[in-house]
């Protein structure tokens, strides 16, 4: 399979590129080490190149900080082998055209963070800090939003690794992702009312050639508004049938999973995914059902249910066309109305993820509100 299509092998739990310090620490062992009289290692930070090359950034499933060789700090002595720091920004132009009425222009930051990552020098110990600077949601004060990851994770086997901490709960597979890698300018509707929200908890992650699994218990508060209002209990499997063929056939990912748990009141969310890639093609579809929920956009009582289906085509490594599919009914306990949007778009991949610019049209077609047109360039850039 070529590198410019490489699948994700593992579960990447937000913007924690296991994989890639492990490959860095192994290439750094075999060159020799430098360090100030402050204790910091500067060979590799005085000879890299500013940005990095385009060969690094084809992956799409790992992060690019453009700016990595030169905010990334090496130490000789204590318990730390290095320390990264990182800043991320997605913004989005939208002009909206509602039918019968008027077209509104607007810009939107979606998201706006500062990302700090330590790798320790057992080679197995991490941790993650994440703080946030914009919300969209009033209920939610600046401090309450601040913090965004804020765990530590040891890979106690080859296979295993435990994450302890506030982190992104596996509440469906495109909700447990990072902004960063989601590949239109927003989440799907299950997405963003179901799931992408980070919980206080502990959970166990492992990683095989046919299967993978997250399960985890967490604390059913969210935004650090109460301590432990209630318990939650999240897991979910993915296997992959063509693990073992190096790409030959393509790559094949067949997953389900459900949230559980008690906030004010008990709720579940069930969900199934499939996903196929193959060379430069990839299709996915994802369906979840939700008798209550507590999601990104807070707890309800509704029943809901949503999916969505999505095709995707690099036409080279850096362009690549994208159309979805997406319905949500939001209560059926009161109508089996629902929302649908269909999209299409296009990525342009300057640097990777590190430097991407986006451009979706969306025509939404809205059973409980007035149809609408919406066309929205993005820009996401991590430094």
């Amino acid at each position: 399979m070529s590198e410019e299509c490489k699948t994700d092998d593992v579960f990447f739990i937000d913007d924690v590129p296991f994989e890639l310090q492990k490959k860095q620490a192994e290439e750094l062992q075999n060159t020799e080490q430098h360090y100030n009289e402050y204790g910091f290692r500067i060979k590799e930070t005085f000879n890299a190149n500013i940005l990095p090359k385009d060969s690094e950034c084809t992956n799409l499933n790992m992060p690019v900080y453009l700016l990595n060789a030169k905010t990334t700090k090496y130490f000789e002595k204590g318990i730390l082998d290095s320390l990264h720091t990182g800043f991320y920004y997605k913004g989005a132009l939208t002009t909206d055209i509602e039918r019968n009425s008027n077209t509104d222009v607007f810009y939107t930051n979606k998201n706006i963070e500062n990302h700090i990552r330590g790798y320790f020098k057992d080679g197995k110990t991490s941790f993650n800090i994440t703080t946030r600077y914009y919300t969209q949601r009033e209920d939610l004060n600046f401090f309450q939003f601040l913090i965004g990851n804020l765990y530590v994770a040891h890979q106690f086997t080859p296979h295993h690794r435990i994450i302890i901490g506030n982190s992104r709960t596996h509440t469906g597979e495109e909700g447990s992702r990072a902004d960063w890698m989601v590949p239109f300018v927003s989440y799907s509707q299950i997405s963003r009312n179901l799931g992408n929200v980070r919980k206080f908890g502990a959970r166990i992650i492992g990683e095989y050639d046919l299967f993978e699994y997250d399960i985890g218990g967490y604390s059913s508060d969210t935004y650090f508004r109460s301590f432990f209002p209630g318990a939650e209990f999240t897991g979910w499997v993915n296997i992959k049938p063509l693990g073992k063929t190096q790409g030959q056939y393509g790559d094949l990912k067949l997953g389900a999973g459900i949230s559980s748990g008690h906030d004010d009141f008990t709720y579940n969310v069930a969900g199934a995914y499939a996903r196929y890639q193959y060379k430069k093609f990839k299709a996915d579809f994802e369906f979840a059902n939700a008798d209550g929920y507590n999601g990104r956009l807070g707890l309800s009582k509704n029943h809901a249910r949503g999916m969505y289906t999505s095709v995707y085509y690099r036409i080279t490594p850096k362009i690549e066309l994208l159309a979805r599919y997406d319905t949500f009914q939001p209560n059926l306990g009161v109508s089996n109305q629902s929302i649908k949007e269909y999209v299409m778009g296009m990525n342009y991949y300057l640097k990777g993820q590190g430097l991407r610019f986006m451009v979706n049209y969306i025509f939404r077609q809205n059973a409980f509100d007035k149809d609408s047109h919406r066309i929205i360039i993005g820009t996401q850039i991590m430094l």
